[in-house]
């Protein structure tokens, strides 16, 4: 009895293993190599700034030749050259950008309307009653941000607000999704300065609640000869491609909204940044 089953049972092994190894044979995948040699190139940080799924899955769609070989965010262009001589393709130059905080409103600043002991993420701070700071768009400082940054680009400063160093940041847009009020944007690297304000309240709510936001006065709008800024719900929209002549808005913008990335030579140079900040 106790042999019969053993025979069963080693018979059914038998069958399965022949099974598995025709299986193996005949359903088998062969691998690209090139998505190998792509893959060691690129650096590994997932961090989905390509719009795929992870360095793994880029190097498939490199391969396949289905997107640019200088797609890739966080590559530099000697990186980006090899991969197109993998590829046979050539490499289409891709604007940098970088990311920016839409706030100045930190600690010594904008009131609190209560204390807020909950969990320490901006995301549920958010939920709670729209966050305990006296601006409901301004920056709750909990670090979203920072946490979902994969470069060690973004610190939390002084004054509860993050800070980027451009010099780490590769613009994946990791940051951008995770702050809750979407406070974080990425913007070209040419572009010299910045509306640093979010709020889309009326003036005398926002000097209510923060000395540096923005009342909407339309002054920037004026003193800008190209028509190169708008105000759109309360807000300066600036249109980069349109102008560049902002240094008057810069100047006399009585809620000194805007931020100067790089002050540039001249008019005609404030479309380009420095090569340091590059």
């Amino acid at each position: 009895m106790v042999g019969t089953s053993i025979l069963i049972l080693g018979g059914l092994s038998l069958a399965f293993a022949v099974l598995l190894a025709f299986a193996a044979r005949f359903f088998t995948v062969s691998e690209d190599p090139l998505v190998a040699k792509i893959e060691e190139l690129l650096p590994g940080s997932n961090c989905g700034g390509c719009g795929a799924a992870g360095c793994r899955a880029l190097a498939e769609l490199l391969a396949a030749r289905k997107v640019d070989p200088g797609i890739c965010v966080a590559s530099n262009a000697e990186t980006n050259a090899k991969i197109a001589a993998l590829t046979g393709q050539s490499v289409n130059l891709v604007e940098k950008r970088v990311a920016v905080l839409r706030c100045q409103g930190g600690r010594s600043r904008v009131k609190e309307r209560f204390r807020y002991t909950g969990i320490p993420t901006c995301t549920v701070a958010n939920l709670t009653a729209g966050g305990p700071k006296e601006c409901l768009y301004g920056c709750l400082g909990y670090g979203d941000c920072l946490r979902a940054c994969p470069f060690g680009a973004i610190s939390l400063g002084e004054e509860g607000l993050p800070v980027i160093d451009e010099a780490k940041c590769v613009a994946c847009g990791r940051c951008v999704a995770a702050c809750p009020r979407r406070l974080v944007t990425l913007i070209s690297r040419r572009q010299w300065t910045y509306v640093a304000c979010s709020s889309r309240n009326k003036g005398k709510t926002v000097k209510d609640a923060c000395p540096v936001g923005c009342i909407a006065c339309g002054l920037c709008a004026k003193v800008t000869k190209s028509g190169a800024i708008v105000i759109e719900d309360n807000l300066p929209r600036m249109n980069y491609e349109k102008g560049q002549d902002f240094e008057e808005a810069v100047k006399r913008c009585p809620m000194h909204c805007f931020v100067v990335r790089f002050t540039p030579r001249t008019s005609s140079d404030a479309g380009s940044e420095p090569a340091a900040k590059a």
